[in-house]
């Protein structure tokens, strides 16, 4: 029963209607069926059948074929469903610029953002990997052995699609063992490292790029604070730069 739930709320999230899902998970395990066979394994009315099987058909989740003189109705392969997200990821794409155009912060002195909840910042670092170029600037301002608290799995996964992309890395990190060890590795992972003298208590994790700021906490907390500001990013580039300095050794 859980993992059903958990089946329905994924096929939710890329799309499908709960009807639908509903549909979808049971022809799945139905094989070559009827519509009768469907309505009873799904739990949905019969009448309702007909039209949810045509959606899923023209997302490409379900084939319809003649036998004699009936109709049998088969579930696709669900490898079918990566192709609906790239679908999707396309047509997002597509439209991303016209979008971006119609996006100024012109007018506003600051724009902040808040988010709460570890999918939130998830998202948040992730639509921060879509934006990062080549030789782009990427400053860091944390505790190593708090940064990855919410999520350590997740953030293992952002540091490796991270790599793929050659930035400029500078980490500022808070004194301790962890952060040693970085200083050791900094090569592996492309990156400066400096420490920070010992007095220095650090409580959220801070991300400096050329066009925003990015601060989750590091309590029991999960907030994230994302600021787009010129002016803002240009001064806390400056901090960073006179911090960096400072630790020079």
């Amino acid at each position: 029963m859980a993992q059903n739930i958990e089946l329905t709320n994924k096929l939710m999230e890329i799309g499908l209607s709960k009807i639908e899902t509903s549909v979808y998970l049971a022809m799945l395990s139905l094989g070559e069926t009827t519509v009768m066979k469907i309505s009873h394994a799904s739990g949905v009315k019969r009448s309702t059948i007909y039209p949810i099987i045509e959606n899923l058909r023209n997302l490409g989740l379900v084939t319809i074929k003649n036998k004699g003189f009936k109709k049998v109705y088969v579930a696709e392969n669900p490898t079918r469903l990566a192709t609906i997200i790239n679908r999707k990821q396309e047509d997002l794409l597509s439209i991303l610029p016209a979008l971006k155009s119609m996006y100024s912060l012109e007018g506003k002195d600051i724009l902040i953002k808040t988010y709460e909840g570890v999918d939130a910042m998830k998202s948040v670092y992730d639509e921060l990997l879509t934006e990062l170029r080549n030789h782009d600037e990427y400053l860091v301002i944390g505790d190593p052995e708090r940064w990855d608290l919410h999520a350590k799995d997740y953030f293992k996964g952002f540091i490796k699609k991270r790599l793929k992309i050659d930035l400029e890395v500078r980490l500022l990190l808070s004194n301790s063992q962890t952060a040693e060890d970085y200083l050791r590795f900094q090569d592996n992972f492309k990156e400066k490292v400096r420490i920070l003298p010992k007095n220095y208590i650090i409580d959220s994790n801070v991300i400096i790029t050329k066009n925003k700021i990015i601060m989750h906490q590091l309590d029991n907390v999960a907030v994230t604070i994302v600021i787009e500001s010129r002016s803002v990013i240009s001064l806390q580039k400056n901090l960073f730069e006179m911090l960096w300095n400072f630790c020079e050794k």
